[in-house]
C-alpha cells in the first residue's frame, strides 16, 4: 500500500517525467503520451474536465503533450493510491437487471467477451463490472455500461426467466424469417452475401447470433 509520502513524491515528479519523456529523442514520447491519454479517456467514466485535460489537439505541440501526460500521471497516481473511486461498479446481478436478462445470459456474454476486458471469475469470487466497461452488442455497436444505464434509465426490470428468454429468441428469429421469407441457412445458400447492403449484413449478424443462442440452449 502506498504511504502519503509516496504519493506526494509521485505527484511532484510527474512534471519532470512528462518533460523528459516528451522531449527525449531516443523514445517516441509523443506516441506513448497519445496512447496513454486515449486509454484513460476510454476506460475512465465520462468526466468532461478530465477528458478535456487529457486531449491533445496538436500532437506537434510539446506543451500540450506535456500537460496531457502530467494529467494522465496524476490520474494514475490518484487511482493507484486509492484516494478516489472512479465511477460505479456493478455486480452481475445488477447488470442482469439493467439489461433485463438472466444472470446466466450475463455469464454467457462474459464468456463471449462482450464485456470488453472483463472476465468471468470462477469459484466464489464475484465478477465486478465498472460502468466504464465497454459492451459489444450482437450487431457490433459498442456502448459503455454507463451509456446503457442512461439509455435505459427506467426502473430496473425483473430479470426474465429462461423460458421467457427462449420465447424472445424465437420471436426475434421469426421476425427475420418473415422479413427475408427464408430460414437463416436457406438465405445463406441462395444469396450472395458479399453483395448485400449494410442493413442486410447487420441483420444477418444479429440473425446469426440468435441462431447460435438457440443452438446453445438445445445443447444444454
Amino acid at each position: 500500500m502506498f504511504e502519503a509520502a509516496d504519493k506526494q513524491v509521485l505527484l511532484e515528479q510527474r512534471f519532470a517525467l512528462s518533460k523528459s519523456l516528451v522531449e527525449g529523442t531516443a523514445l517516441r514520447g509523443d506516441l506513448f503520451t497519445l496512447a496513454l491519454t486515449n486509454f484513460l479517456k476510454i476506460t475512465l467514466p465520462g468526466n468532461a474536465l478530465a477528458h478535456e485535460a487529457l486531449t491533445v489537439h496538436n500532437p506537434m505541440d510539446k506543451k500540450q503533450l506535456e500537460d496531457a501526460l502530467v494529467k494522465a500521471l496524476e490520474i494514475i497516481v490518484t487511482v493507484a493510491t486509492e484516494e478516489v473511486e472512479y465511477g460505479k461498479v456493478y455486480t452481475t446481478g445488477q447488470i442482469a437487471k439493467l439489461f433485463g436478462v438472466s444472470i446466466t445470459t450475463i455469464h454467457n456474454w462474459l464468456k463471449e467477451g462482450r464485456f470488453i476486458g472483463i472476465e468471468l471469475k470462477g469459484g466464489n469470487k464475484q465478477t465486478r463490472i465498472p460502468e466504464s466497461t465497454r459492451w459489444k452488442s450482437p450487431t457490433g455497436v459498442i456502448l459503455t455500461i454507463r451509456e446503457v444505464a442512461e439509455k435505459f434509465s427506467t426502473p430496473p426490470q425483473t430479470p426474465r426467466t429462461a423460458n421467457q428468454e427462449l420465447l424472445e429468441l424465437t420471436k426475434s428469429i421469426a421476425f427475420f424469417e418473415q422479413k427475408y421469407k427464408s430460414t437463416y441457412e436457406q438465405y445463406l445458400q441462395n444469396q450472395d452475401i458479399e453483395k448485400a447492403d449494410f442493413e442486410t449484413r447487420r441483420d444477418l449478424q444479429e440473425w446469426k447470433y440468435l441462431q447460435r443462442r438457440i443452438g446453445d440452449r438445445e445443447e444444454t
